[in-house]
């Protein structure tokens, strides 16, 4: 638990305070930049030809700063922002824009919420009944003799029907 606390407060210090965070991350660079400069005069090299040697051996700083600002776990968020201000901006200049896209993420959204709103209450919740599994079908079948007859399926017990149909023959649940 400590430790997700621990991470939660170094988030939020690094989104309150990204110019200190960049600062600091610049100096610890700097600090590296100058420790290899100390050890190349110390290795007899010239001043110039120290900070040539060090930028060698870092490689491209700017890049590397990158690399660690991709790291930092505020980056998605910092992203986000930068993505809002950008549309932000895109949308002041051309408001006709705007508002068709804003109108065609409304009815999206709308059109998304409806299907899944019925999908829910017809496929996913169960049926408001007690036994919704005990639930019988009413169909009305034709015989080959021209005489139309109404067949109910009757689910009196879990076995099946209890009344016979027309000639006898018991209806099955199925059959209905």
């Amino acid at each position: 638990m400590s430790r997700w606390l621990h991470r939660m407060r170094v988030i939020l210090r690094s989104l309150i305070s990204l110019r200190r965070e960049d600062d600091e991350l610049h100096e610890e660079f700097q600090y590296h930049f100058d420790r290899l400069i100390d050890a190349g005069r110390e290795a007899g090299l010239t001043p110039e030809e120290a900070r040539r040697a060090a930028g060698r051996a870092m490689g491209p700083i700017e890049a590397s700063k990158e690399e660690c600002r991709d790291v930092r776990p505020t980056r998605l968020i910092r992203d986000l922002v930068a993505d809002l201000r950008y549309a932000g901006r895109a949308f002041r200049r051309n408001p006709g824009f705007a508002a068709l896209a804003t109108l065609i993420m409304a009815l999206g959204i709308g059109a998304n919420t409806a299907v899944f709103s019925v999908v829910d209450a017809v496929m996913l919740r169960p049926l408001p009944y007690d036994n919704p599994d005990r639930i019988v079908t009413l169909n009305t079948a034709f015989l080959t003799s021209g005489q139309t007859q109404g067949l109910v399926s009757i689910c009196g017990s879990p076995n099946g029907p209890s009344r016979p149909a027309v000639g006898g023959t018991p209806i099955s649940p199925s059959a209905a």
